[in-house]
């Protein structure tokens, strides 16, 4: 639907067709793995994981940060996700 449009980019196009997808790939409308979804979707659904349960919560201590992020999928840490993991996990250590 798109694709059409040529003032949006072939990467913000193959994010918004990879945002449901899951690391462990369970999610639609590929199924694709961890080393399948690309690097700026996978910033996209690290945000939208994250953003979901910090607005499901009432605080917003450095703690909640950090039980958020233990809550990360294992699949959804790995493969193209693990840079942007780890960038995540050792900023709320600090």
């Amino acid at each position: 639907m798109l694709g059409g449009l040529s003032f949006i980019d072939n990467d913000i196009i193959t994010m918004i067709e990879q945002h449901h997808e899951s690391g462990d790939g369970s999610g639609f409308p590929r199924a694709l793995t961890n080393t399948q979804i690309t690097k700026l979707s996978c910033i996209f659904i690290t945000s939208e994981f994250v953003t979901k349960r910090l607005l499901s919560r009432k605080t917003k201590d450095i703690k909640l940060f950090r039980d958020i992020i233990e809550t990360i999928p294992q699949t959804n840490r790995e493969g193209n996700f693990k840079e942007i993991f780890n960038s995540l996990d050792s900023f709320f250590k600090k």
